[in-house]
C-alpha cells in the first residue's frame, strides 16, 4: 500500500509542477546558446561581440560590417530523473537564427530567433496494485517548449554601452499519462500564452583592457489556460500560476598587455526561492578564457558550476544535481564566414546523480 501511495503521489506531483514553475527544470531545459560564450565557460556579460551574444547582454551588440547573419544548432544528451525508466529528454530541433545591424555609430540592432527551453519528461512506473495480483501501467510524458523571438537594442556613448532585450516568448506545453491493466486512464493536457519579458544590460570599458557588465531581467509571472481532457473526467479547463524569476548577473572582462589571452569572470543569481518554498537562490560562477593563435583561429576553455536549487531534504530524499561544467571550443575565420564549435560537459567533476553533455556548433556571415 505504501508503494501505491508513494508512486501515485510522484506521478501526481510531476502532472503538476511541469506545468506551474517556468525554471522547474531550468538546469536541464535551458538551450543555453551563444557557441563563444558556451567555449569559455558560458561567461560573457562583459563581452562586446556580435548578434548571439545578446543572449547574455543586449549592451553587447557590436556589428563591425555592414550585416551579419548567424545560425546555431545544440545537442544534449538525454539523462536519468529520480528514477528507473524516468528520463529527461531533448526536443529536436534546438536552434537559433538572428542577424544583426549597425543604424551608426552610436546604434546598433537586430532579431534573434531561438528554441530559448524545452524538454520532455519521459516517465515508465509499473505499479503492483496488491501481492501477487493486477499489475498496472503507467506512461506519462511531459513536454515544454518556449520559442523566443528577441530584438535587441544597444546604444553606445564614449566608453559605455546599454541595451535591452525585447524577448517575446511564445510558452508551450503538453502533457499525456496513459495507465493501462485493470484500470484503464488516459489524460491528456495543453496549454500555452505569449508574454514580452525585457532584459536589461550595461557594459563600462574604462581601457580597452577591461570590461565590466551587469544584466537584470525583472521577475515575471503569467496565469495560464490548460485544457485537459480524459476517459473519466471528460474535458475541463484549469489554471496554472507561472512564475520566471528575478535574475542578475555580473561579468569582468580583463587582457594582460603581454598576452594574447582574454579572462572572463561572470557570476549569475536566480531567484529561484520565489517559485516554490522548496526551492533556494541559485549563484553560479564561470570562469572562461580565449587564447588567440592567429587572426584566423581562436581557442576557448572554461569552467562553471550549476547548482542545485532544490532544498535540503529534498535532496537527501533524490540525491543532489550539483555540476560543474568543463568547456572548450573554437572559432575559425575564413573570409566573411566565421566557424565556431564549442563542447560543455560535467561528467568529469561532478559528482551528482546527473551529467549532462551540451554541443553547439555555429556559423557566422559578416558582409
Amino acid at each position: 500500500m505504501k508503494k501505491i501511495l508513494f508512486y501515485s503521489f510522484i506521478l501526481i506531483l510531476f502532472s503538476l509542477i511541469s506545468v506551474v514553475n517556468g525554471d522547474t527544470f531550468d538546469f536541464y531545459s535551458d538551450n543555453r546558446f551563444s557557441t563563444k560564450a558556451n567555449g569559455r565557460g558560458y561567461t560573457g556579460i562583459a563581452n562586446i561581440d556580435g548578434i548571439s551574444n545578446v543572449i547574455l547582454n543586449p549592451a553587447s551588440l557590436d556589428i563591425k560590417n555592414e550585416l551579419q547573419v548567424h545560425f546555431e544548432y545544440v545537442y544534449k544528451n538525454t539523462v536519468p530523473w529520480l528514477i528507473e525508466d524516468w528520463y529527461l529528454k531533448p526536443l529536436s530541433p534546438i536552434f537559433l537564427a538572428g542577424c544583426g545591424i549597425p543604424i551608426n555609430k552610436y546604434f546598433q540592432t537586430g532579431v534573434v530567433y531561438y528554441i530559448k527551453n524545452s524538454y520532455q519528461l519521459e516517465m515508465k512506473t509499473v505499479i503492483e496494485m496488491s501481492p501477487g495480483g493486477d499489475i498496472e501501467n503507467v506512461y506519462q510524458s511531459d513536454e515544454e517548449k518556449i520559442y523566443s523571438l528577441l530584438i535587441p537594442f544597444t546604444v553606445k556613448y564614449k566608453n559605455i554601452r546599454f541595451g535591452v532585450n525585447l524577448d517575446s516568448l511564445n510558452y508551450v506545453f503538453t502533457s499525456r499519462v496513459i495507465m493501462e491493466g485493470k484500470v484503464y486512464y488516459n489524460l491528456s493536457a495543453e496549454g500555452k500564452f505569449e508574454k514580452l519579458v525585457p532584459k536589461f544590460g550595461v557594459i563600462f570599458s574604462p581601457n580597452e583592457s577591461l570590461s565590466i557588465g551587469i544584466t537584470f531581467v525583472p521577475e515575471t509571472e503569467e496565469t495560464m489556460k490548460v485544457n485537459k481532457k480524459s476517459n473519466i473526467s471528460g474535458e475541463y479547463v484549469e489554471e496554472e500560476h507561472i512564475i520566471f524569476p528575478l535574475k542578475l548577473a555580473v561579468g569582468i572582462k580583463h587582457k594582460p598587455k603581454v598576452l594574447p589571452i582574454w579572462y572572463y569572470i561572470d557570476c549569475n543569481y536566480s531567484n529561484e526561492s520565489k517559485i516554490d518554498k522548496s526551492f533556494v537562490d541559485r549563484i553560479d560562477f564561470h570562469f572562461g578564457l580565449d587564447y588567440e593563435i592567429s587572426n584566423k583561429l581562436i581557442l576557448r576553455t572554461g569552467v562553471f558550476t550549476q547548482k542545485d536549487y532544490r532544498s535540503e531534504d529534498t535532496k537527501k530524499s533524490f540525491g543532489s544535481i550539483d555540476q560543474v561544467f568543463a568547456t572548450f571550443g573554437f572559432s575559425y575565420k575564413i573570409g566573411v564566414i566565421e566557424l565556431n564549435f564549442s563542447l560543455m560537459d560535467s561528467h568529469l567533476f561532478s559528482f551528482g546523480e546527473i551529467k549532462q553533455t551540451y554541443a553547439n556548433c555555429g556559423l557566422s556571415f559578416n558582409f
